[in-house]
Order: C-alpha cells, then structure tokens, then sequence
C-alpha cells in the first residue's frame, strides 16, 4: 500500500533489500531497490537539509495528490541493520561522515526502472510541447506560492511507450523546500515555481485560476489531518506544534491565495 493510496500516510513499510548508488543533490539521497524488487529514491532522516525537510515532502504529497498533481507515489522504507553498517552509507558534511538516524526514511518510487529505462531530468523546450500533463506545471506555481517553496521546480520526463506520436509525462519531485525547507516560513516572495517549463506560459492564468480554486476547497480537517499523520519520530521535541501552527497560517492563506497569484503573474509579466 502506497501513501498515494492511503492519502493519511497510512502506508506499508517495504524493507531496502540492496544500495545502489548515490544520487545528485543536497539531502544525499540514495537510489535503492527494495523487497518488492522496485526502485527508491530515499531521503534518509538525519541528511544534510534536515529532517523538517522530509516532513515537508511527506506532507505535501497527499495534497498533490489530491490536485491530480503526477508525483511518484512515497513509501516509508525500513533500513535493515545489515545495510546500515554499510560503509559506504554516510553523509558527506564538510570533512565529517555522518551515518543516518533510525529505521524509518522516506521512499520516492521510481515510475520506471532506472537500470532499465531512460528517466530524462531534463528536456529541451522544443520537446516540452510533448509533455501530455504540463497543467500540472500550473497547479505546481500556486502551490509553491501558497506554501512558499523556495527552489524551483523540478520534474523528470519519461516517454510513453506506444504513444504516437512521442509524448512524454512529467512526475513532479523533490518537495523538500516546501515551506522554505528546514526554516518553515511562509512568505510572499517572487515564485521560482514555472522554471523553464515555456509551453504552459501561454495558458497561465487561465489554469491558475483553476487550481487556485482547487486549492481554496481544500477543508482546513484535510489540512490538519495531514499534518497529525506524519510520524512523531519526525519531529525534534517542539516542532509538531511549530508545525501545527504553520498549517494554521497555511489556511490562513487561502484567503489571499488568488491575490498573492495574480501579484506573482503579474511581476513575471504574464
């Protein structure tokens, strides 16, 4: 059971079964297959960018899950001791080498086997008219307003099989900066949220008006509701009311949202 299909993270743990390397970015994630013989992406608990960062990618799944939003389904991955006395499993911090904490981390499932299939980071604009889902490019600059997502947006491309002609679906990734990262603020900050995505520019405010009401629907029990299921392990002591009250002012602003949007398109010159 996947948390795409238990929206209340109510997920089965799929233990590690191997390490296979390590890949690009700032929390030192790892690409892993599991006992169920697919592949991971995990975010281990104790990486560089923090922990706040996990929950923050936890918490926001099942909202992009609910706005239809194309995101690899997340699981929680059980480390087994055997794998955690890897040598080679380690944070890179400066000149230290920290090991990561505890049993339970967090899965992104890849949508295809990356030893297999070609997973592209990136495509050149005159490819991306292919890409059959780019509304969610627009769905994805509302939420990166409204929780103030301080990164820009990444996806990676994988191309249909079957379709002619070739078209390619994007999977949204890597929520951690959500919420400012490790900082949980929420501002009102020029969005890095459309990226390169070129092609959905022309439709742009015509599709954030449609997932600014999506968003405003969201019930404020859908919101706390989310954030009550994250592990409390997660959590350094404090924090579970500290995020508590950033979901509070999360609601506050869907109030505003469709002013906070129209200032952001407006400053890009849309």
């Amino acid at each position: 059971m996947s948390l795409l299909q238990n929206p209340l993270l109510g997920a089965k743990t799929v233990t590690i079964r191997r390490l296979i390397r390590r890949v690009r970015g700032g929390s030192q994630s790892w690409l892993i297959q599991a006992e169920d013989d697919r592949h991971y992406v995990v975010k281990l608990r104790g990486n560089p960018q923090g922990n706040r960062t996990l929950v923050n990618e936890l918490y926001v799944y099942p909202l992009l899950s609910g706005l239809n939003v194309l995101t690899p389904p997340l699981y929680f991955l059980d480390l087994p001791e055997n794998l955690a006395q890897n040598e080679e499993l380690h944070f890179l911090v400066g000149n230290r080498r920290i090991r990561p904490q505890g049993r339970l981390h967090l899965g992104s499932q890849c949508p295809a086997n990356p030893e297999t299939t070609v997973i592209f980071d990136w495509l050149p604009d005159r490819l991306l008219h292919k890409v059959s889902n780019l509304a969610d490019f627009a769905t994805m600059f509302v939420l990166g307003i409204w929780c103030y997502r301080s990164d820009a947006l990444q996806a990676i491309f994988i191309r249909q099989r079957n379709v002619v002609p070739t078209q390619y679906l994007a999977y949204i990734i890597d929520h951690g900066m959500f919420f400012d990262g490790v900082h949980w603020d929420l501002r009102d900050a020029p969005s890095r949220g459309l990226g390169l995505y070129k092609p959905v520019y022309p439709k742009i405010r015509t599709l954030t008006e449609e997932a600014v009401s999506k968003v405003q629907a969201i019930s404020g029990e859908t919101l706390l509701a989310y954030a009550h299921a994250i592990p409390s392990a997660w959590f350094a002591p404090g924090e579970r009311a500290l995020f508590g009250r950033l979901i509070d002012s999360l609601r506050n602003r869907q109030r505003t949202l469709p002013q906070m949007v129209n200032r952001h398109l407006d400053y890009l010159g849309f």
